[in-house]
Formats: structure tokens, C-alpha cells, sequence
């Protein structure tokens, strides 16, 4: 397999921005906080980024660089590190928010197929910084 291949061409536009900074400032900085952090204080944002959901506990948002269609993020409001940091109601909590998610994705595209899988930590390639 060639590692230089785009599987997902729409999400160019992200990684063209990852290419300027690291241009721009040498390499690529960490955030200051996170995105998510960010949405979670500004519901009054929820069109503007995507938000097609939140409650007490967490939000559900489209991706804005997918890699297939309907993929969708599940986040808690309070930042952890780790999923097993949050305490046991924090983590029921996250799976209501996964069992909402995956209705929204079975009404509205009705795939043949749903995966659900967790990014913790860069090597898991998650975009958050731990």
C-alpha cells in the first residue's frame, strides 16, 4: 500500500492546514484547549459548528473533515484524557450520547452498516490533544 494515497480526498483541506503551520512555525503547535472544549462553552455556536446535539453531559457534531459519510463526534462536556477517567454515570452518560448518535445516523441514512470506535491519544489517531 502507498502511504502517500488520500483515501479520503475531502479532508485535504485539513491536512493543507496542518502543512502551513507546520510551514509557518516550524512544526505543528499543539492547541491551546480543544475544539471540543471550545463548542462545549459556546453552545449559542451549535449551527456554526455542527452541533446536531447536546444535553447535560456531552454534544454529538458532524465531523467537519470526514472520512466516510455520516461519520459523527460524541464528546463529553468535561475534558478527560481517558474515557476511564470519567466516573461510571459520566460514562453511561457517553453511551446514551453513542445509542443517540447512531439513531440520528440509522434515520437519516440508513446504512447498510454502523462502526463505532473510540480515538484515545494521538497514536489512536485522535485530533485532540491528550
Amino acid at each position: 500500500m502507498n502511504h502517500r494515497n488520500l483515501w479520503a480526498p475531502w479532508r485535504r483541506a485539513y491536512l493543507e492546514s496542518l502543512l502551513a503551520q507546520e510551514f509557518d512555525l516550524g512544526e505543528v503547535q499543539p492547541a491551546k484547549g480543544s475544539f471540543l472544549a471550545e463548542y462545549w462553552a459556546h453552545p449559542d455556536r451549535d449551527h456554526v459548528n455542527h452541533v446536531i446535539h447536546r444535553d447535560d453531559h456531552g454534544m454529538i457534531l458532524l465531523n467537519r473533515y470526514p472520512y466516510a459519510n455520516g461519520h459523527l463526534l460524541v464528546a463529553l462536556g468535561e475534558p478527560r484524557p481517558t474515557l476511564l477517567e470519567y466516573e461510571p454515570e459520566q460514562r453511561a452518560a457517553f453511551w446514551q450520547l453513542v445509542d443517540r448518535a447512531m439513531a440520528l445516523v440509522e434515520r437519516a441514512l440508513a446504512p447498510q452498516g454502523v462502526n463505532v470506535g473510540i480515538n484515545q491519544g494521538r497514536a489512536a489517531g485522535a485530533g485532540v490533544p491528550d
